[in-house]
């Protein structure tokens, strides 16, 4: 589930929201929580606020007694990232990326399995 929308989203202090937040000037987390990847201009999280889930955006407010759980990327450029050289990488190619290296872990992971598989069948012989 995503939020998508170009105004802003305040969650007070009771307030839970489950799922995608993207495109939005800005969100402030008055206390609440927010649990899911956040893709914004703007955040804000006060006193007792918590976020579960990734945090991309322009700038960033934290105040004491915050909970994040998961990655930041807070950049001039958001919600494209920065490499380390401080060259832009476009979104698209960030994810193109992650999923070439979703797909080399599984082959690995099959490769593994397979000498796994016919070690045991080597040893089942013996």
């Amino acid at each position: 589930m995503s939020l998508n929308s170009k105004g802003s989203l305040i969650i007070g202090k009771k307030g839970k929201l489950i799922g995608n937040v993207k495109h939005m000037k800005e969100v402030v987390i008055e206390g609440g929580c927010i649990v899911g990847n956040i893709q914004v201009d703007k955040v804000t999280i006060r006193s007792k606020g918590s976020v579960h889930g990734d945090i991309t955006a322009k700038t960033i407010k934290v105040e004491p007694g915050c909970n994040i759980i998961g990655t930041l990327n807070i950049n001039p450029h958001a919600p494209d990232s920065m490499n380390l050289k401080g060259e832009v990488v476009k979104v698209a190619a960030v994810a193109s990326e992650k999923k070439e290296n979703k797909v080399a872990v599984k082959k690995e992971t099959k490769e593994t399995t397979d000498d796994t598989e016919d070690k045991d069948e080597e040893v089942d012989e013996e």
